[in-house]
């Protein structure tokens, strides 16, 4: 008796996911995937400088038992040139930090990636990481010539980095990874009436 029930239970599916019931199913929306282990502060980021409560600390001082010379994240796109507009500050606030890596992902739908960090090795994979406070805020306030004309606005600006991150089966490989480098100030016409 229970192996016919499991058969009919089968077959249902079967017939259920019949080309002719594709639509319908293509339609359900299902549940973003939020990993459990990433801290709470770096659910809507790229990257995280919490490490999980997982993360496999001993495995990686294991792996690198043997140290040799490893990649260490490399700037892609062209470096940031600062202090390019003279002399004036923009007024965008920032923090600046200078802080390791545990997980990284591509994009905000990627899966999380555990950063390859072996501190007991000296294979430690830090970057300087710049974020604006407030993009809403105002700036060049001091050039009050232009505010009559120009509304500013403080924007987040990132480059992509390359990362050594963990593969399955205790393997690595490099990724790149959006980081946040600097908050820059941008301007739009007002309309004039």
């Amino acid at each position: 008796m229970q192996l016919c029930i499991i058969l009919i239970v089968t077959g249902c599916a079967i017939i259920n996911a019949s080309p002719n019931n594709m639509p319908k199913l293509s339609a359900i929306k299902f549940p973003e995937h939020i990993d459990d282990d990433v801290p709470e502060p770096c659910r809507n980021l790229t990257y995280c400088t919490i490490p999980p409560k997982n993360y496999p600390f001993k495995e990686f001082n294991e792996m690198f038992k043997f140290y040799k010379p490893a990649p260490q994240p490399k700037l892609v796109l062209s470096p940031v040139n600062f202090n390019t507009r003279g002399e004036f500050d923009d007024d965008c606030e920032t923090k600046i930090s200078y802080d390791p890596l545990y997980t990284v992902r591509e994009k905000r739908s990627n899966k999380w990636r555990n950063v390859i960090q072996a501190p007991e090795h000296d294979y430690i994979q830090s970057v300087r990481l710049e974020t604006c406070l407030n993009t809403e805020a105002s700036c060049f306030r001091h050039l009050e010539e232009l505010q009559d004309s120009y509304s500013t606005f403080c924007a987040q600006k990132y480059n992509v980095w390359k990362v050594l991150v963990e593969r399955p089966g205790h393997a690595t490989e490099e990724i790149e990874a959006v980081l946040p480098v600097c908050c820059s100030c941008h301007y739009k016409s007002k309309d004039l009436v």
